[in-house]
């Protein structure tokens, strides 16, 4: 055999294997369900007086059921417009809810759903970061199948994981009135980088494995898509945001974006990654999952429970009311 061929099979095996190994880092990451941390509290809508719910479900692209509410405060026939709530990793949508109080308080409805494999909704894994853009299909759907709700000025929000959901509305071909993306990621080999240090890399193979798992839905970007924006846009997001990197997110939809008049942008100066709580509030949380990895891994009980039992929720989700009333503001121009 000549030597090229011995060069070019020994190339084609280490592409293989590293092909494999990047598979199996992404599935054990991926490939289960993200229910929270169990021994944390999540507010729910009887925490907040008054704040009614209507419990939905529809089936996903593989008949798994998504599940959620519709949260609204009053009589429903005076409802503003709806907004679909697209919630960033971790505990799903029971994560936000002192937001979605917040903005069912200004007379809308929120739609909030969990993605595939959080929280209440099934599948036995939340199989990649991209399943999310097909579960938001199944929710415009789902708001598109009932005329009380298709009916009603529609605003999509999202945040972080939710943010990139948000973002590819256009690359979706769905539609909404207005859009609202908090520290939303580009695209999955982008945030993996950003997340994991040295990994660049790696990028291709991320976009291979994406790949194979979502087809078409892998190519859709952040960047890309909203390039086709031609409704009312806001973007926000921290220069100091710890998880997704300002320099790989906003500044790049600012760049592409540009001389824009449907686009609006808010920079933080001095937050991180959940802008909307105080930055007394961002410092206090970072500071209790800063401690959650120990606590779940090597602490006795005893250890634990004096930690869960100290958490001060008021002030772990204590909300920025100016940051609110600037979206709430936009939201009604």
């Amino acid at each position: 055999m000549e030597w090229y061929f011995i060069v070019l099979a020994a190339l084609v095996g280490l592409f293989l294997l590293i092909l494999l190994l990047v598979y199996l880092a992404m599935a054990k990451i991926f490939h289960r369900r993200y229910e929270g941390k169990r021994h944390l509290k999540y507010f729910t809508a009887e925490d907040f007086p008054g704040l009614m719910t209507e419990p939905i479900e529809f089936a996903g692209n593989h008949k798994q059921p998504l599940r959620g509410f519709i949260y609204y405060r009053g009589e429903r026939v005076k409802i503003k417009g709806l907004i679909i709530f697209c919630h960033g990793i971790g505990a799903g949508h029971y994560a936000y809810t002192t937001e979605i109080n917040t903005l069912a308080s200004a007379g809308y409805q929120v739609l909030a759903f969990d993605y595939t494999g959080c929280a209440l909704s099934g599948g036995k894994s939340i199989h990649g970061l991209t399943q999310a853009l097909l579960d938001f299909e199944a929710a415009v759907g789902y708001v598109e199948r009932r005329p009380d709700l298709a009916s009603l000025k529609r605003i999509v929000f999202g945040h972080s994981w939710g943010g990139y959901v948000a973002n590819n509305l256009f690359d979706l071909g769905l539609k909404a009135d207005k859009l609202i993306s908090i520290a939303g990621f580009n695209n999955v080999p982008d945030v993996i980088c950003d997340v994991g240090h040295g990994l660049q890399l790696f990028k291709p193979f991320f976009h291979i494995v994406n790949f194979f798992e979502f087809g078409k839905y892998a190519n859709y970007s952040s960047l890309n898509s909203l390039h086709k924006s031609e409704i009312p846009t806001l973007l926000i997001q921290s220069r100091c945001d710890q998880l997704i990197k300002y320099h790989n997110a906003l500044a790049r939809y600012i760049k592409a974006t540009k001389g824009r008049g449907n686009f609006t942008y808010i920079i933080d100066e001095e937050k991180m990654h959940n802008p909307y709580l105080t930055l007394e509030a961002e410092r206090y949380y970072n500071k209790i999952v800063s401690r959650l990895s120990y606590m779940e891994k090597k602490a006795s009980p005893e250890e634990q429970m004096a930690f869960y039992d100290s958490i001060d929720y008021k002030l772990i989700t204590e909300e920025d009311p100016e940051f609110m009333k600037k979206i709430l503001d936009w939201i009604e121009e």
